[in-house]
């Protein structure tokens, strides 16, 4: 038997095949397990051109495939490593002595046995982070989710009920089968009868087969709601902006709008006018050119008069509430609604108006900008309850010279002018401006915005070089030094007393507008980040909401698509996300728990 130091050199690169081999066998093994935590998160790598349902379903089981593919390669892989390494130790074995080989085996393991740590460390890490940018948590700062204005102490089932948000569905408890027949029973009114009675069949079949879904919410989280349910002294509402929940008291939320009623814009009324404007408006819409068939939909019955909230502004200063009139089945709803259908088509005629961010930044990427220009925003101050209504009616009046009815000003002027509302026991009629909460307001605000802009410009000694406007939001570029912009803006204030405007100037060379934040670029371009204001909390809509699974999974797209696909990526300063990781992560919340299953995950 040779000896350690007679080794020839075939046994020595036999000895040097062996202890590569150990490593590769552990480079093996931590594959091995890695294709299984792959196996478990990664989502389908194949693409195709074709999206639909069928085609992503297509794609999924593709993927699995190759996946199950993957490792049965690798286990066989495996197989042949071991074999191979099983047949080195028997040839070792024979040719060198036990106490040379026991040291050689033992010293190579030693390598192995590091190598497979190392490996398995970093392989664990990496897992980590695949998991997580997957599979994301819920936002754990509640304080940002639920503001407690009220200060009363509240439960940790009561905040995580409340962190769920306001559109947050519970599953029934028992199935709704006379509300459903109901509803069945109103579509097939037009149906011909023996189709009617085939749907009838089916839905019968469907309600005798279906059974309750599981509950969405746990207990204590139910009785806690329960409880916030019969605290009279408090109210719950949502907050003007950000999608957070406002907890707050219900003095101090009758006060605030008592506040708002002071002003000299409304009048409080001795009688309920629901039954005079009902009756009014079924008398014009029968006067009206309106087809039969179509005023059949808008003609109102048994109208409940407008009802007034308050949506606190908790981003700015003692929290002040923003009037909101809920108008839907009042007198006026559908006649406003039909009118503002048909009024869309004359709006965006200008130039300078832009319908979302993403048109703006369309828009952005064209322009180009001087060393000494100022990037400057305005900002009408409630554009919707101050816009003037005879100016507006005057306006539309216009618009029959380009096709529109005759007696739609008419119309129209009737619903901006039958502003009225209920609160506490109580009725006013808000004396000029549209109603926040009409169908119609956005519509006549944005015609008489695009007027209004046309004689500010026209009128002005000094030009913007870039107006772009949507709604009561402006972005301008001002070539003419900082100056002359305190003027320009004075000029814009003092066109019509009930339009006023707020100003911002561009601050280190970046100025917000809408939910984009525009930045001075090279060579005169502007660049674009995605804005978020200090209020915004990435919550949509929860994943353990009783909502269909298209609305689940549809929620955060529009943004995504909107935003992160078509804007510059920039690194957040506050997690180290960029953007488009952030909206990946708002939207995968809404859709990832459903399917991760668990009675576990409700808690979140």
């Amino acid at each position: 038997m040779a000896s350690a130091t007679e080794v020839r050199p075939k046994q020595r690169a036999m000895i040097e095949f062996h202890w590569a081999v150990n490593q590769g066998i552990s480079d093996i093994h931590r594959r091995f397990q890695y294709v299984y935590s792959d196996l478990a998160v990664q989502k389908s790598t194949v693409t195709h051109h074709i999206q639909s349902p069928a085609a992503k379903r297509i794609l999924h089981r593709t993927s699995l495939a190759l996946l199950r593919e993957r490792v049965k390669s690798t286990r066989y892989s495996l197989h042949c490593c071991t074999m191979e390494l099983y047949s080195l130790h028997l040839e070792l074995s024979r040719t060198l002595r036990p106490e040379d080989w026991n040291h050689i085996d033992r010293i190579t393991n030693e390598s192995a046995s590091r190598t497979f740590s190392s490996s398995t460390s970093k392989q664990k890490k990496k897992f980590q982070h695949l998991h997580e940018r997957q599979h994301p948590q819920p936002p754990n700062n509640k304080e940002k989710l639920i503001c407690n204005l009220a200060g009363i102490q509240l439960s940790d089932a009561a905040t995580s009920v409340l962190a769920k948000g306001l559109n947050f569905a519970f599953s029934p408890r028992h199935i709704p089968v006379e509300d459903i027949i109901t509803g069945v029973e109103v579509a097939l009114r037009k149906l011909p009868h023996q189709d009617a009675e085939e749907i009838r069949q089916d839905v019968a079949n469907v309600l005798t087969k279906s059974k309750p879904p599981r509950p969405n919410l746990p207990l204590d989280q139910r009785r806690a709601l329960d409880d916030l349910k019969s605290n009279r002294d408090i109210i719950i509402l949502g907050a003007d902006k950000g999608n957070s929940t406002v907890v707050i008291n219900r003095k101090d939320y009758q006060a605030k709008i008592k506040s708002l009623l002071e002003d000299p814009t409304y009048e409080k009324l001795k009688k309920d006018p629901t039954a005079k404007i009902e009756r009014e408006a079924r008398e014009l819409i029968k006067r009206s050119s309106i087809s039969n068939e179509e005023q059949f939909q808008i003609l109102p019955s048994s109208a409940r008069p407008p009802r007034l909230y308050g949506l606190p502004k908790i981003h700015k200063e003692g929290v002040p509430l923003r009037p909101i009139v809920s108008c839907i089945g009042s007198p006026t709803y559908a006649l406003a609604r039909y009118l503002a259908n048909h009024l869309q088509p004359f709006i965006g005629q200008t130039g300078s108006c832009v319908k979302n961010s993403k048109e703006f930044i369309e828009v952005l990427k064209q322009l180009r900008i001087a060393d000494n220009d100022i990037l400057v925003s305005f900002d009408v101050v409630s554009l919707f309850t101050k816009v003037p209504i005879k100016e507006s009616v005057d306006i539309i009046k216009r618009l029959t010279k380009f096709g529109l009815p005759t007696d739609f000003p008419k119309l129209a002027d009737f619903c901006l002018r039958s502003n009225y509302f209920l609160w506490d026991g109580e009725f006013y009629k808000q004396k000029d401006g549209a109603a926040m909460g009409s169908p119609l307001s956005p519509v006549v605000a944005n015609l008489y915005m695009e007027h209004f802009e046309e004689d500010a410009l026209a009128s002005s000694k000094l030009r913007p070089s870039c107006w772009i406007r949507y709604v009561d939001d402006t972005f301008v570029i001002w070539p003419h030094g900082k100056d002359t912009l305190k003027e320009f803006a004075d000029h814009l204030n003092s066109i019509h007393p009930s339009i006023q405007f707020t100003m911002e100037i561009e601050m280190n060379g970046e100025l917000p507008f809408l939910d984009v934040l525009v930045q001075r670029g090279m060579n005169g371009s502007l660049r674009h980040a995605v804005y978020r204001k200090a209020t915004h909390t990435d919550r949509y809509l929860h994943a353990h909401s009783h909502h269909h699974p298209q609305q689940k999974a549809s929620v955060g797209e529009a943004d995504f698509q909107n935003l992160a696909s078509s804007t510059e990526v920039q690194q957040r300063p506050t997690d180290g996300q960029t953007e488009k990781e952030s909206a990946e992560c708002a939207a995968v919340l809404s859709v990832v728990p459903a399917r991760m299953g668990g009675e576990n995950d409700l808690d979140h």
